[in-house]
This record gives structure tokens, C-alpha cells and sequence, in this order.
């Protein structure tokens, strides 16, 4: 047994010698024939989230002169995880010990997650499903995106709180775990308005209720003061918690209402639904449709579908030239920016009125940014009422900033002052990544007044402070529990925001203001003019610390100005001294160019240097903006819509001016003009300080269709329903243009103003259509006292037809008759009066009719009283321009 036991050991320690590194004889009396490369390997996982990291091999096989095979330690130079050898062959070289020959491995690393962006985990409601997300999204070392699957640590819903969890994911080669946190809420009620709609007979509610419990279910509650019934109304929410529900038409008087979600219910607020009123003019209708069209909101670039207000009876349309954006308003964001023209049209009641928004930029799509804006903005909210400060919240690659009101109260980084009244604030969380920006609005949040103690505490902790100048030392404030204490310096490079001191190579004079903020209080200590004495240096020190200093801005646009220490000696070394000069006189050239700065210090025999290199010089900004504004061509003769202003040139913003903003404004809207108008309209291109302008002339083309509106409006204001006893004699020409009528009731009225039925005194209208616009004339058929008498309407007609001829003729002047009918003026009728609607261009005194011509054709109405008819009687005339 121990005989074979020996022979075992012998042929171990044998084999051992032949492939142990260094260790057998034979192979450390041979040189190293042949090194053999270790096993190809490709890599997967990459660096930190690999679960089995990237080893080395510790040693290669190699073959000895006297053909022998050993092992030999080895030393490798290091595998890249950088991009740019992703996926790509890496032949990395090894030095082996106890020879002059390398080792060669070749190893090739697969795509790896460098990033993991944190999931989403939305806040819902008590025993609301978790919704948790189902995939993990990473960023690869090469830049691309992928997603893995989820798994989660279960959690509960059954309480409120904020829930911890873990998350974790697998892959190939790879292992990641985070943690997270689910937050379950309260039902939370907000952005609640009640308006009155269908003339004030019904109340509409519109809100926002975010977290509902399991099974709970939202109302509209409507009671009456007078009565206490209550009607309530079942809320049905779209995906965003949104709400919208209209009452029933409700008796006159005082109603309470407000939302109820289960057990929780917002203030309640009364609304009075007063007696009905008529329905509203056309001129009612119309300052309503141009007060609503005001308030609707197309942002530039548009970035979601245009919010219409609603209003019963009132629709609302999109023309548009782009089909990014559909006639309902909706935004339809592609793979490329698109540039779109738009006219929003409101319509009431039979009027219409418009609103014009040209070169509006559609963004391209970008759903991954997209869900993760809406969703911060979703969950993001602020306290009313509000005493701490806020904090704005972070997401990868996305900058959140917040409008304020009012920054005394509130400021733009979310800093609360209370003060010794409540103040109500206005605010608006922004969120902006790349071109793509939203917002969420937060009205009417009450700031409470200062609580007395908290104030008293700060003012304490502030007057104790000791800042003693000259300042050497750097600033070590001391800690106030619960508060925050922040410095603010009028140098920071010299006493930092933090404290810091940095003492330089003169004296420097700092202004601090230390403040200090404590339940949504602050206050504030000033500390002026302190000395921040220079630093003690030796030579040699004094020059690396001025050079470290320096700074050469580019693109470099002045003149080079520097100023050594005391005693130093400094001079200026430029690639190209044409551009800039030893003494630092910049030459701005033709083109941009880019060149190179030395600065060279000397003192007490010591000179230190510094290069800059890539300085850009760019060329004349005063030739640039020249290219700028000669870039810009307009045709503005003769216009009769809008022009679109260019915003930019060459890369420079474009300022315009009117010189006539009562016909066309700074942004190009043309207001229109009775007559031919002229203008100017000045570009203003501004860089580096340097303005230029450039001024074009045009012309806004007379608007024949506004003479004709004004003229409709002139003769509804003056009468308003003119009530027909004759025959008609419509004109058929304005302008140049034909004139077509056409009867709402033509079995009462014919096209061409012949009466067809007398027996009906129903309203009715009638439109007169010009150069394409369209107005109507409210209009009705009166009968003389006692019945329509045989042959009356000739009579009439009779009567007003000269009168009609001659001022259709030219003529100036005109005598009105008197009286109507009769055979030799007995039974004749008195016409007791003559009125105009146009008392600017025709002018009554008894009856005697005198005429104003002007550039334009004109419609007008002479109204008769005659003898016999309760209402005045109607002479639609045509009064021929100059």
C-alpha cells in the first residue's frame, strides 16, 4: 500500500514540474518557444450591473525549446468598456513572465446598461390595484434604450402612507435591484369651478378628483336653500380624474352645491339662478364670441390639442393649412417638426367670428419624454394653504422651474415669505426637456401671516449673528433647528454661497446677506463691506495663481484686456497677430476663425505662460447683422391678409415695428382700412450691444367688404327690424361687386323686394351677400290701419321711386315728399317725417335731402312716417361713390 502510494506521489511531482510556472526544472532550463492565446471571450453585463464581472486569465500555456508545455503567469493591459468598441474584436496584449515574448487575448464586449432610470411609480388610491410598472428602462454604453422586465416586493393598498418597496430585474449576464416608493392617498378634490350655462338656467361643474378608494364613487350635490331637496349627479371621470356635468334646467333662485367623494366634500358655494333672460343680439353674441376667443390659449411651439371653452349654444371649428392640426382641435405630433397656419372659428346663433395664429410649430414626437413630463406634472402638487417652502421635484433630463404671481410671496424657486397679512398667490410648475414644455397651474393659493414665535426666534438667531471684517477664515454658520440658512454673496468667487473664502492676489470688498427660513418664514441679516485680505505668495506662486485666474472668454468679441499684478510683467502671444494683437487689439475678420492665445507673466526672473487654445473669433458683428437683415424679402404691397414676419435671420432675432399699428401690427396682423393705407415696418436685428434696422414700405389695400359691414351696421343701429310696406327696389351692384338678396321667408318676400303676402306679420330676415361677405337685415310686413287698402302698395312705390332715382343718379340734393294717394288732393296721407341711417353721408332738414359721396358705394335707409302706418317705412337706397 505504500509502495503504490509512492508511485502515485512520484508521477504528481513529475507532471507537476511540466506545467508548473517556474516551478520545474526542465522548463527553467528552456526559452519559451511558442505562447498559446487564452480562450476567446465575449462579455456580456458590462462594469456595474454584470453579474460575473470581466476576470483576466492569471496565466498562458506556452511551449518550451525542449517541447515541453508549462504555464506562465501573465500581465494584461486593460479591456475598453468604452462605446466605440462595442461589439468590436479587442486584441489585448499580455507581457509573460520570464520571457520577452506577449501573450495575445482577444475579447469583445457586448452592449451593456451604463444607466437605469429609476421607475415610475404612480400614486393611487386606498385598495386601488398597485399599478406598478411592468418594465425597467436602461440606457445603453451605446447610447440606446431598452427595457426589462419587472419584478416587484408585494405591498398593500389598504392603508394611507407612503409604501417601501424593491424592485428587481434579470438578464443576460445581469442583475439589477432598486427600491421605490408607493404612495397611497387620500381622494383629492381639486380645480373645481361651477359657471351658469344655457342662459343662466343651468349649473355646470368641471374639477379634477385624483385617488379614489376602491368602489368609491363621486357626485355633483345640488340643494335647494329654499326647499333643502338635494339632487345629486353621478360623475363620470376620464383618465386624468377630470370631470364635466351639467344640471337639469332649475327653477329660479339660491342653490348650494359641491362635490361629494364618499365621505369627503369641498366647500360648499351658492349659486343663484335668476329669472330667465331673452336671447341675447347678434351684437351680444358677437362680444361674447370675441371675448371667448381671447382667452383660448395656442402656444408656440403646440405641444397638445387646443381647449376650447364651453359655452351651450357655442361651437367652435379649426381651419387649418397643416392637417398636424384637425378641424376639433386636436394635435396630431409626428416624426418631423411641422410649421402650421390656423384660424379658430367660434359660431353662435347664426354669427361667426374668428381668430387668426400664424407659424405656429408643431414639435416633433416624443413619447418617452412625454409620459415622463405629464407624469411629474400629475403628481406633483402644493399645499393650500401654503407656509413651507416648496420643493420643486427632479426627473432625468427634465428642468422644472415656477412661475409666481407674485415673487414677494412666493418665489421663482419656490422660497415661501409670509408676511403680516394673508396673501393669495398665483402659481405654475413648468417642466422643460429639449423643445418640450408644459405646465400645471396652481390659482389662488392663501399664504398665511408670520406666526408671531417663529418670527421672534429667527430675529433672535440672526441679531446674535458675529461676522467680523476682515474676513480670513471661511464661514462657518451655526445650525437653528427645523430651519434652513443660506448665505448670498455679491462675490461668490471670493466668499462663496457656502462660506467658502478664497482669498486672491488683492484686497476685495464682499457684501453678504445671511437668511434664514423656518415654517414657510423668513428673514434676513445684511453684513456690508467686508475685507477679504489678499493672499501671502511667494513669486513663483503669485504668477500660477494669477494664470490659474485667468479666463479668455470665446467667442472672443472685444478687445483683449488684462491686467497683471503689481510688479508683473505680462505680454500677449496670438496664432494670428492680424486678429489679435500683442497688445490685445482684436481685428474681428471676414470670416470665423479660430486661433490660439498665450499669455506669458514674468517677475524677479521667473515667467510663467498659459495657452488658450480654440478661442473663436467670429466675424464683424456689424457685417453680420447687415447679412441679416438683407437676408429678409417682403412684398407688402397692396395686402389684404396677413404677412408673415420672420422671427430670425442668419441665427438672429428679428424685433418688427409698426408705424401704423391701427392698419397692420408689429406681428404682421393686418387690421383692415376703409381706404387705401400706407405704412412702414422696421426690422431691428440686435448682437453683442450693436443694433441695425431696415425699414419696408406697403400698402393695406381699401377693404370693400368693411365698407359694406359698416354699412349693414349702420342701418341695423338705427331701426333694427325694418318693417316693410311697399315693393322693394334692391340694388344689385356695390363697389364693383354684385349684390344678391336672399329672403329667409320668400313666400312673404321675393329675392328682388316684391311683396307676395301681406296676411302674415311673422318675422322674418333678409341677407344681402357682396364680395363675399354676408349681413343680415332683420325685417317684417306691416299693414295699414284697418287692412291693406286696395292699390296702397303702388301708391307707395310710386311715391318713393323718384326719390330712390335720384340719388341712384348722383345728384346732391333731393326733395322728399310730403304726402301719399289721393285724386287732386283730396284723401290724400301725410308723410310726417324722413329720417336717415346715415346721417354722415346723407343729411334731412324737413324735406330737403342733401348728399355726401365719399370713395365707396354705399347702402343706405331713408325711413318715412307715413299717415295711417304704426311703424316708420323703409327706402333701401344706393348712394354711387364721388
Amino acid at each position: 500500500m505504500k509502495k503504490g502510494l509512492a508511485i502515485v506521489l512520484s508521477l504528481l511531482l513529475i507532471l507537476s514540474y511540466g506545467l508548473t510556472p517556474l516551478g520545474a526544472s526542465a522548463a527553467s532550463s528552456s526559452s519559451v518557444k511558442t505562447v498559446y492565446s487564452p480562450k476567446y471571450l465575449v462579455h456580456y453585463g458590462g462594469v456595474k450591473y454584470a453579474k460575473k464581472k470581466l476576470t483576466y486569465p492569471k496565466s498562458v500555456k506556452v511551449k518550451l525549446t525542449n517541447g515541453k508545455y508549462a504555464y506562465r503567469s501573465v500581465k494584461w493591459s486593460k479591456v475598453s468598456f468604452d462605446k466605440k468598441y462595442i461589439g468590436k474584436k479587442q486584441k489585448i496584449k499580455g507581457d509573460v513572465y520570464g520571457t520577452s515574448k506577449n501573450a495575445y487575448w482577444y475579447v469583445k464586449v457586448k452592449n451593456y446598461p451604463a444607466k437605469v432610470l429609476a421607475p415610475n411609480v404612480m400614486t393611487v388610491g386606498k385598495n386601488q390595484p398597485a399599478n406598478l410598472p411592468t418594465r425597467l428602462s436602461t440606457i445603453f454604453e451605446g447610447g440606446q434604450r431598452y427595457s426589462y422586465p419587472l419584478k416587484w416586493s408585494k405591498v398593500s393598498t389598504a392603508s394611507f402612507g407612503t409604501k417601501n418597496l424593491t424592485y428587481s430585474t434579470v438578464g443576460r449576464n445581469l442583475e439589477i435591484y432598486g427600491a421605490a416608493k408607493l404612495k397611497v392617498s387620500d381622494v383629492v378634490q381639486s380645480m373645481q369651478k361651477y359657471y351658469l350655462v344655457s342662459y343662466g338656467k343651468k349649473i355646470r361643474a368641471t374639477g379634477k378628483i385624483l385617488y379614489e378608494a376602491k368602489g368609491m364613487k363621486s357626485y355633483l350635490v345640488i340643494t335647494d336653500k329654499k326647499t333643502g331637496e338635494s339632487t345629486k349627479m353621478y360623475l363620470k371621470l376620464d383618465k386624468k380624474g377630470h370631470y364635466y356635468v351639467t344640471s337639469q334646467e332649475l327653477a329660479p333662485g339660491d342653490y348650494t352645491v359641491y362635490i361629494l367623494s364618499g365621505s369627503k366634500k369641498t366647500k360648499s358655494v351658492t349659486i343663484t339662478i335668476k329669472k330667465p333672460i331673452t336671447e341675447p343680439t347678434d351684437e351680444q353674441k358677437r362680444e361674447l364670441l370675441q371675448k371667448l376667443l381671447l382667452v383660448i390659449n395656442v402656444s408656440n411651439p403646440l405641444l397638445s390639442d387646443i381647449e376650447f371653452p364651453e359655452v351651450d349654444g357655442v361651437s367652435f371649428t379649426v381651419d387649418s393649412d397643416n392637417p398636424v392640426v384637425s378641424s376639433s382641435g386636436k394635435v396630431m405630433r409626428g416624426a418631423t417638426d411641422q410649421t402650421v397656419n390656423l384660424k379658430i372659428k367660434a359660431t353662435f346663433g347664426g354669427v361667426t367670428e374668428s381668430k387668426s395664429f400664424s407659424n405656429i410649430l408643431v414639435p416633433r414626437k416624443d413619447l418617452s419624454d412625454e409620459e415622463l413630463i405629464d407624469f411629474t406634472l400629475e403628481n406633483f402638487t402644493i399645499a393650500n394653504p401654503l407656509k413651507t417652502n416648496i420643493t420643486l421635484p427632479t426627473a432625468e433630463g427634465i428642468s422644472f422651474s415656477l412661475i409666481s404671481s407674485n415673487e414677494a410671496v412666493v418665489s421663482s424657486d419656490g422660497i415661501v415669505k409670509r408676511g403680516l397679512e394673508d396673501k393669495q398667490v398665483d402659481l405654475t410648475l413648468r417642466a422643460t426637456k429639449g423643445s418640450l414644455t408644459k405646465t400645471k397651474s396652481f390659482p389662488n393659493i392663501l399664504v398665511p401671516k408670520v406666526d408671531n414665535a417663529t418670527d421672534s426666534l429667527l430675529q433672535d438667531y440672526l441679531d446674535k449673528l458675529d461676522i467680523k471684517s476682515p474676513v480670513t477664515k471661511n464661514i462657518v454658520l451655526p445650525a437653528l433647528p427645523g430651519a434652513t440658512v443660506s448665505i448670498t454673496s455679491t462675490k461668490p468667487n471670493v466668499i462663496s454661497n457656502t462660506g467658502v473664502v478664497t482669498r486672491g492676489m488683492t484686497d476685495q470688498t464682499v457684501s453678504i446677506v445671511v437668511s434664514v427660513t423656518k415654517d414657510g418664514i423668513t428673514k434676513s441679516r445684511d453684513f456690508w463691506n467686508l475685507t477679504v485680505p489678499k493672499q501671502d505668495a511667494t513669486t513663483d506662486e503669485l504668477l500660477d495663481l494669477y494664470l490659474s485666474g485667468l479666463t479668455i472668454s470665446s467667442p472672443l468679441t472685444t478687445n483683449l484686456s488684462l491686467t497683471p499684478p503689481a510688479g508683473v510683467n505680462l505680454s500677449i502671444s496670438a496664432s494670428d497677430p492680424n486678429i489679435l494683437s500683442s497688445t490685445g487689439i482684436l481685428t474681428p475678420p471676414d470670416v470665423d476663425k479660430t486661433i490660439s492665445v498665450t499669455v506669458n507673466v514674468s517677475k524677479d526672473g521667473i515667467t510663467k505662460s498659459r495657452t488658450f487654445t480654440n478661442i473663436l473669433v467670429p466675424i464683424s458683428l456689424s457685417a453680420e447683422l447687415d447679412a441679416a437683415l438683407n437676408a429678409i424679402n417682403l412684398n407688402l404691397l397692396n395686402l389684404t391678409g396677413n404677412v408673415n414676419l420672420p422671427s430670425s435671420s442668419k441665427g438672429i432675432a428679428v424685433q418688427w415695428t409698426s408705424n401704423n399699428p391701427e392698419v397692420i401690427s408689429s406681428d404682421g396682423v393686418v387690421k383692415g382700412a376703409l381706404n387705401l393705407q400706407n405704412f412702414t415696418l422696421k426690422a431691428s436685428v440686435t448682437k453683442g450691444g450693436i443694433t441695425k434696422t431696415k425699414t419696408f414700405a406697403g400698402t393695406v389695400a381699401a377693404n370693400l367688404g368693411l365698407s359694406f359691414k359698416n354699412d349693414i351696421a349702420k342701418i341695423k343701429s338705427s331701426v333694427g327690424t325694418l318693417n316693410v310696406g311697399y315693393n322693394l327696389n334692391l340694388p344689385t351692384s356695390l363697389n364693383g361687386s354684385a349684390v344678391t338678396w336672399t329672403s329667409s321667408a320668400p313666400s312673404l318676400l321675393s329675392s328682388t323686394g316684391v311683396i307676395l303676402n301681406d296676411s302674415s306679420a311673422t318675422p322674418f330676415t333678409l341677407t344681402a351677400t357682396s364680395g363675399g361677405t354676408s349681413e343680415t337685415l332683420n325685417l317684417a310686413i306691416q299693414r295699414p290701419s284697418g287692412g291693406l287698402l286696395s292699390g296702397v302698395v303702388d301708391l307707395l312705390g310710386n311715391v318713393l321711386n323718384p326719390v330712390v332715382n335720384t340719388l341712384a343718379s348722383g345728384q346732391g340734393t333731393a326733395t322728399l315728399p310730403k304726402s301719399y294717394g289721393g285724386l287732386l288732393g283730396i284723401g290724400a296721407r301725410d308723410i310726417t317725417n324722413w329720417s336717415s341711417s346715415h346721417p354722415d353721408l346723407v343729411t334731412i332738414q324737413g324735406y330737403n335731402l342733401t348728399v355726401k359721396r365719399d370713395d365707396f358705394d354705399h347702402l343706405i335707409v331713408l325711413y318715412a312716417d307715413y299717415e295711417g302706418l304704426d311703424k316708420p317705412v323703409p327706402v333701401i337706397v344706393k348712394i354711387p361713390k364721388r
